[in-house]
């Protein structure tokens, strides 16, 4: 549907342009101009039109309508595609030769300096996820500089779940400009469906759903929404692929990270404990020998009352 849209607009801007062309043709007639002056606004008419639209063939057919309007409506006999002058040939030819190049070359000029805004953007995109994720020590802001990042690639609404090995999943959803906590869906389905994955990625009903894969284990999934269409994520592997792999890379490092603190958490307490059993064990000892003697004398006994060692003091 937006393919049709997209070549009825081409169509319309084309039709727009010859027909002002044309007109504009129909004023100079009237006004004595030579027949040149219209010959170059139809070349002009076949540059606006490759410059506004999108594709070569746009370019190549304002050039035919443009030759068949000027022979129509300013070649005699007029009103008639029939040439009587065979000089006319030559200009009609000469014409279209013209018109075929011009617009050929304008059409490659705009596409060259498409492409190469469409890479400044992508450098840029990489540039910001690389210095952002290197300064990330949570797994969720990792996942919203993921969304953040794939959101701004392809201009579509992007998700992200993290089902790795910390404990409960994360979902974090891009929508415009914002970006909201979403409910959770089944960690354990999710590792399933991906477990036995033989695709790129799995479809849905609202989202393209792309694993990000660790070494040992899936960590998460990315669910980019299905406004995007399968040509655009096509022209976008590449640079998706790399985005996802450092996602990836991110992840695992504060798996890594957290997994350690745990593990020196243990050990600490592990510590701890020993350390407490080590004291633990000649203080039972002594509190045992202590209440031994102390059921072993009289509780009168001025010993058992500190008296003993307070007259010794003295």
């Amino acid at each position: 549907m937006n393919k049709q849209k997209e070549i009825l607009r081409n169509m319309i801007r084309l039709a727009g342009i010859v027909a002002g062309a044309t007109l504009l043709g129909r004023v100079f007639t009237a006004l004595g101009f030579p027949e040149t002056n219209i010959v170059v606004m139809y070349l002009l008419a076949v540059l606006l039109v490759a410059r506004f639209t999108q594709g070569y063939q746009y370019g190549i057919l304002s050039a035919v309508v443009s030759l068949l309007c000027y022979n129509y409506f300013f070649t005699a006999p007029y009103h008639t595609l029939a040439v009587y002058d065979p000089g006319y040939l030559i200009t009609f030819a000469i014409m279209l030769v013209t018109s075929f190049v011009t617009s050929a070359l304008t059409t490659k000029e705009k596409l060259l300096t498409k492409e190469a805004s469409e890479k400044g953007e992508e450098s840029q995109i990489l540039y910001m996820l690389s210095s952002r994720l290197s300064d990330a020590s949570d797994m969720e802001t990792v996942l919203r500089i993921a969304v953040a990042c794939i959101s701004r690639l392809l201009q579509v609404n992007t998700g992200c779940v993290y089902v790795g090995t910390l404990g409960d999943a994360i979902y974090i959803q891009q929508t415009g400009t914002e970006q909201i906590h979403r409910s959770l869906p089944d960690a354990e389905k999710l590792r399933r469906c991906f477990s036995s994955l033989r695709t790129e990625y799995l479809e849905d009903e609202e989202a393209f759903c792309y694993p990000v894969d660790g070494r040992e284990h899936l960590l998460a999934v990315i669910r980019i929404d299905k406004s995007v269409t399968k040509e655009e994520l096509a022209q976008k592997q590449k640079l998706l692929h790399s985005i996802i792999e450092n996602i990836s890379m991110a992840m695992e490092r504060i798996e890594v990270t957290i997994e350690r603190v745990r593990d020196r958490e243990n050990m600490e307490r592990e510590r701890e404990r020993a350390i407490s059993h080590d004291l633990r064990t000649p203080l039972s000892g002594i509190m045992g020998t202590s209440e031994m003697l102390m059921d072993m004398t009289d509780r009168e006994d001025r010993r058992q009352t500190g008296l003993f060692h307070e007259e010794n003091l003295n």
